[in-house]
């Protein structure tokens, strides 16, 4: 049945600066709570490592586990996901 809202879901959490995996781990607890179904998942602005002074040693390539950890959140809740993060390139 077609919904005349939309369910969004935005995520503003205490984050562990430089730590992309720990955030990654805590945002996997989070969504896991969630009882209904999002149409969109809003993350926090540099949402892996939060901001840190060195944002270029921070940053991953497009095939990082970050990116790899939205494309799962947008498959497994079959929603659009908005985030941001430092992308490493060439």
């Amino acid at each position: 049945m077609k919904s005349d809202y939309l369910n969004v879901c935005i995520l503003q959490t205490d984050m562990k600066n430089q730590s992309a995996e720990q955030n990654l781990i805590h945002y996997t607890a989070l969504l896991s709570r969630l009882d209904t179904q999002p149409d969109l998942l809003i993350f926090p602005e540099m949402f892996n490592t939060g901001f840190v002074a060195n944002t270029v040693l921070q940053a991953e390539r497009i095939e990082g586990e970050s990116v790899e950890f939205l494309k799962q959140c947008a498959k497994k809740y079959q929603t659009a996901v908005v985030a941001s993060l430092a992308i490493k390139e060439n």
